[in-house]
């Protein structure tokens, strides 16, 4: 899981470091991607952990219903005493973290890649000199030019 400490902030953009902002995008890009199927590769394993303890259990309810508590089987019976037990309580606590850890990381890469196109329009509204200090005319008085902005 990815703490608070970790988690750089995604939002924020120099505008004035366009070379550095963009420069760390693909390694921000990168570095999110690979734990991104890190952590899917993590929730497949529990996912199928966790099928394995439900077969293991199923056989061993079948084979031992008195064991469990039964006095008859029936499918909706095995089915219950599976979803109640421990190990599979467990092993579907660990897909539930392995899941929760894979949407995190999906939001974080999503971030970074709306973070590219916000990076694309900064650089393109820069190119058109949107950021451009506003030059004022030598002679022209400043209350003018500031009321006509504000009235924009």
């Amino acid at each position: 899981m990815i703490s608070q400490d970790e988690e750089p902030d995604f939002y924020q953009i120099n505008i004035n470091q366009l070379h550095k902002e963009c420069a760390l995008q693909p390694r921000l890009y990168h570095k999110y991607s690979d734990l991104l199927v890190t952590a899917r590769a993590v929730y497949e394993q529990a996912k199928s952990e966790k099928e394995f303890v439900a077969a293991e259990l199923e056989l061993a309810i079948r084979k031992d219903p008195q064991k469990f508590g039964l006095e008859k089987v029936t499918e909706k019976s095995v089915d219950k005493r599976v979803i109640i037990s421990k190990r599979y309580q467990k092993a579907n606590s660990v897909v539930l973290k392995a899941r929760k850890e894979v949407n995190e990381l999906e939001a974080i890469v999503t971030t970074i890649d709306h973070r590219k196109y916000a990076l694309q329009d900064i650089v393109r509204l820069k190119l058109a000199d949107y950021y451009a200090d506003v030059k004022i005319p030598k002679g022209t008085d400043r209350s003018v030019v500031d009321s006509k902005l504000r009235n924009r």
